[in-house]
């Protein structure tokens, strides 16, 4: 007779950890939710990826102004406007990232998604998207998600 016997003690306190941390995932959801702000953050940074340029009639403004050459959707030194705007939020069970508040909220969703903006709405915006999600607005990124389950991993201690 052969008898193989199994001790399971570290896998169970492996599971044993992850029901404690699954239990209370609020320190997550606060990771992911700033996760999340400092990708729209990066956005900016990088000018995309993909940005369409600005409109040479932009760019003629901007330069009066004094705030071009410059990053296309950042005036004067980068942390007003919509960049400033950016936020996150979270609780025990959500996470959210955000824009637009002020005078900025009637930018956040023309420059994510483009559309006709301006008097009369003649004006064209392209999409210039700088939150983590998809075009639809309906998932995260690939990048944004892989991200996320990689901070799951590590909060659950399996990285």
């Amino acid at each position: 007779m052969i008898v193989v016997k199994i001790d399971a003690g570290r896998s169970t306190a492996v599971l044993q950890q992850i029901m404690d941390r699954v239990a209370d995932p609020t320190e997550l959801m606060s990771g992911v939710g700033m996760l999340l702000e400092s990708s729209a953050q990066q956005a900016f940074q990088d000018q995309g990826p993909g940005w369409a340029d600005l409109a040479e009639s932009t760019k003629a403004q901007r330069t009066k102004d004094g705030t071009w050459p410059g990053q296309k959707l950042v005036r004067k030194g980068g942390d007003n406007g919509l960049l400033g705007s950016l936020f996150s939020d979270s609780g025990s069970d959500w996470a959210n990232v955000g824009a637009g508040s002020g005078p900025s909220a009637a930018y956040a969703a023309i420059h994510q998604f483009g559309g006709k903006a301006g008097r009369g709405k003649k004006t064209t915006i392209p999409a210039r998207p700088y939150m983590p999600i998809t075009p639809d607005g309906k998932d995260l990124t690939e990048a944004a998600s892989e991200s996320v389950l990689a901070l799951t991993m590590t909060f659950l201690g399996l990285d």
